[in-house]
């Protein structure tokens, strides 16, 4: 995590607070955000660059929150600068902060502590909030209920707060008073955090008086525990009730949300962890991918009908993601007696650039010819494709025996729609196959949309069913 374990001791996390800043609330606040970031790195073994720019933004806060009393002792005996001393120990960790390597980098990117923060809360509020796109019958009730997972909701809310203190009085170019002040708040209600309004002052609450005049305590005493055995104590703390376990169910990753019999069977399972990677700014994995092209492809082979009867013959299959090394999974099961030589379209999905890049390979077949349509969402890609392609062909020849590789012609697309990030490959490649099965125009196809169409396609697998386009 750190290039130099015997600093990184001395620097982070820091002491217990200084009783000097125990009665500033908003300076203390920030002082134990310090130590939460860093401690959360460690407990997820994670490096110190994701938590840097909120631990610089809550060391700013500490030294900022301080800045009339460190003038004030500018001027003060020698040896009497308690704030000056707080400050320079904030200091101290933050300088040896920027000078790790991978925050250096990060900040090198963002220019900006405060930017860096502002992206790391970002990511954070978009990863980790809107639960009810994988579980579309859950009601925003029921989400409130929830636990807080390894207090990641916890953590973010943080992140907001320290960004809140710090744009008090300043134009901010990245970010709006009101955008930050509706996510606390949605913060707040998903763990259950009542935060009090800065503008009024919190009343204390009253003690009462008992019989004899003593003031008793505002917080009654709990009843005594039952008189129970500890194996029975135990026995009862691992039982659950029925509400219990279904908000325990939730995070069950490993649930399977596709069908795995009938008709329109997914022919690979497809679990809430493979769901996740649609959600947010995440790569998608090869289930996901293989797993939507297939519903894709039922939809366009009329499996929804409603009239519930199957076509003779389907005209769309899906090959799987890692064919021709992995084992071969037929997206067609619902046809028993077709033949994979007269089927007119055949996705390929593949993974290049050592599994870093998504590509789409489409075998057409017309009046018994056979052409190539290949999809990259980036240039560059050209020497990829002719490789995946020559193990795809030569694999096929052996599958199809009116297939000749040699006979293929290489068909050029009208419009390759293009990805404007890192992460939005595999999206915009199933999209290149929806738009392909509904004869939409991929000019149509634009990264801006890859936002909305990720959220779409979670509810599409969830539910099973493609959305239905409107005619124009």
């Amino acid at each position: 995590m750190a290039s130099n374990p015997a600093v990184n001791q001395a620097m982070l996390p820091l002491p217990d607070a200084p009783a000097y800043i125990v009665g500033k609330p908003d300076v203390l606040e920030s002082w134990n955000a310090i130590n939460a970031f860093y401690n959360a790195a460690r407990e997820e073994e994670s490096s110190l660059t994701l938590y840097a720019g909120p631990i610089l933004l809550a060391c700013w806060c500490v030294r900022q929150g301080l800045t009339t009393e460190i003038e004030a002792e500018k001027t003060a005996p020698k040896g009497q600068s308690p704030a000056t001393s707080v400050a320079s120990r904030v200091g101290k960790a933050a300088q040896w902060l920027e000078q790790e390597k991978g925050v250096r980098g990060a900040m090198d990117r963002f220019k900006d502590i405060f930017h860096m923060a502002i992206m790391a809360a970002e990511d954070y509020y978009d990863m980790i909030l809107p639960r009810a796109l994988f579980e579309p019958a859950m009601t925003f009730t029921q989400q409130l209920t929830l636990p807080d997972p390894m207090g990641k909701l916890t953590r973010c809310l943080l992140m907001w707060q320290l960004i809140e203190r710090a744009t008090k009085g300043r134009s901010v170019p990245w970010t709006k008073t009101s955008q930050v002040k509706m996510r606390i708040k949605n913060l707040a209600k998903q763990i259950h955090v009542q935060l009090p309004d800065p503008g009024v002052a919190q009343k204390r609450p009253r003690a009462e008086s008992g019989a004899s005049g003593q003031a008793l305590s505002p917080h009654p005493r709990h009843p005594p525990p039952s008189p129970l055995s500890t194996a029975q104590s135990i026995k009862a703390m691992l039982t659950f009730d029925q509400g219990e376990k279904a908000i325990i169910s939730q995070y069950d990753l490993s649930h399977v949300v596709v069908p795995q019999s009938g008709l329109t069977a997914c022919p690979a399972p497809v679990t809430r962890d493979n769901v996740r990677t649609l959600y947010g700014k995440q790569w998608l994995d090869g289930e996901v991918m293989y797993g939507y092209l297939a519903l894709v492809c039922h939809e366009g082979n009329g499996l929804f009908d409603k009239d519930g009867m199957q076509p003779g013959s389907p005209k769309w299959h899906v090959w799987p993601t890692y064919w021709p090394q992995a084992p071969m999974s037929l997206s067609i099961d619902a046809f028993p007696s077709a033949k994979l030589g007269d089927i007119e379209n055949h996705f390929f999905h593949r993974c290049v650039d050592q599994n870093t890049h998504w590509i789409l390979l489409h075998l057409r077949k017309w009046s018994d010819k056979w052409t190539i349509w290949c999809y990259s969402t980036k240039e560059g890609y050209d020497k990829d494709i002719a490789r995946e392609w020559r193990t795809i062909g030569s694999k096929l020849a052996s599958l199809i025996p009116s297939f000749k590789l040699a006979e293929v012609v290489r068909g050029t697309p009208r419009h390759q729609p293009r990805q404007k990030n890192h992460d939005d490959c595999g999206v915009l490649v199933l999209g290149i196959a929806r738009w392909i099965v509904d004869d939409l125009p991929l000019s149509t196809l634009v990264a801006e949309i890859c936002p909305n169409l990720r959220q779409r396609m979670i509810m599409e697998i969830v539910r099973w069913r493609l959305h239905q386009l409107k005619d124009a």
